[in-house]
């Protein structure tokens, strides 16, 4: 409640489930979340800055198509700070994301190509569990500044995500969605908005 309308706005993307329960509480007391600010007005204001956004990328990186997943860490650490992509008949072939544009801000979107039903368990903890996606649908995973990481034993950048703009150590992916995108098939890209650096220009891009 003392957050600055800025940090509310951002939060209610982010979170967007989260602000459309103290929304519908909001209306069932008959109170504002804040005197001077309802979180009816706070979803309105995400929702045009996410369209203003969008409506302001100038660019589109692809960096790889495959079953989307995670490292373990990444959930017990809470941090789901990267994904990789896995290929091949029995997807046991990891995408190489050694030319990814690492350092580009963006926002990260698992463009869905195909589904099939996740057996992960979720996370408990946060009573989340994976949902399947329709073919074709944009999932934003987050937005932030890219980078890779390399696996140990393979020696190649199998894992990529973005570093977010504060200070916070977990949720720099956003979890909810993480789990919609589990074990499907998806074409990942790095959208670029006017308001980064041009430094990626090419659209047909590949890390893969």
């Amino acid at each position: 409640m003392l957050a600055s309308r800025a940090d509310l706005v951002r939060a209610a993307q982010l979170r967007p489930e989260l602000a459309a329960e103290y929304a519908e509480l909001e209306a069932d007391i008959g109170h504002r979340f804040r005197n001077d600010l309802s979180m009816a007005e706070i979803i309105t204001a995400a929702e045009q800055a996410a369209t203003t956004e969008h409506t302001e990328e100038t660019a589109t990186i692809e960096l790889g198509e495959g079953r989307l997943w995670w490292p373990r860490f990444e959930r017990q650490s809470d941090r789901y700070g990267t994904v990789f992509l896995l290929t091949g008949p029995d997807a046991e072939d990891y995408v190489s994301f050694e030319n990814a544009p690492v350092g580009q801000s963006g926002r990260l979107v698992a463009v869905v190509v195909e589904t099939r039903r996740s057996g992960h368990c979720g996370d408990i903890a946060r009573s989340l569990v994976p949902t399947t996606p329709t073919v074709g649908e944009e999932i934003t995973l987050g937005a932030g500044t890219l980078f890779t990481d390399a696996d140990v034993d393979l020696g190649v950048r199998t894992a990529v995500g973005l570093a977010p703009d504060d200070d916070r150590d977990t949720d720099w992916l956003d979890p909810r969605v993480l789990y919609r995108c589990h074990n499907q098939t998806v074409r990942l890209e790095l959208r670029i908005g006017s308001h980064t650096n041009g430094c990626a220009r090419d659209t047909t891009s590949r890390a893969a």
